[in-house]
């Protein structure tokens, strides 16, 4: 064997890592963006006489069916997005209770990224789309591969 060769078990160990550390990456990526786009899709200005649009009800419910397939698919990405998006929650309710960060639905139009993270301290939205990822991939993770 030439010193410069790298046994097969090596090669095995190098890839799985690499998949790993990029599903990592790619899972905070896609947390922080799916934080966002839930925002968006909660706070997006449709007039309505209702007291919640049915607009409004679609986008969000198109944004949870987007994580879920993500977090089926990815179970890897969907469970470190999933718990991204958790920690920005328990980060904004904390700010939010100790009056550093302040919601203002005056600036809900253009939802600068300040005040969608504040979002995150009044609204359920967020907590329930980073849970359903996190647990849909814990399942998935779990649960014994079929071959699909």
């Amino acid at each position: 064997m030439v010193s410069s060769e790298v046994p097969a078990e090596m090669m095995g160990i190098r890839s799985t890592f690499l998949k790993t550390v990029v599903s990592l990456a790619l899972g905070i990526v896609m947390g922080v963006l799916t934080y966002y786009v839930t925002v968006l899709a909660v706070t997006a200005p449709f007039p309505s006489n209702l007291t919640i649009n049915p607009l409004t009800l679609a986008m969000s419910a198109i944004v949870g069916a987007l994580a879920v397939a993500i977090g089926w698919h990815r179970p890897l990405v969907g469970l470190t997005a999933g718990i991204v998006i958790i920690a920005v929650v328990a980060w904004a309710v904390t700010w939010a209770a100790t009056g550093r960060i302040v919601y203002s639905p005056a600036n809900a139009t253009g939802m600068s990224p300040f005040n969608a993270v504040a979002f995150g301290a009044v609204s359920v939205a967020p907590i329930f789309v980073g849970a359903t990822m996190a647990t849909v991939s814990a399942l998935r993770l779990h649960s014994p591969r079929t071959g699909s």
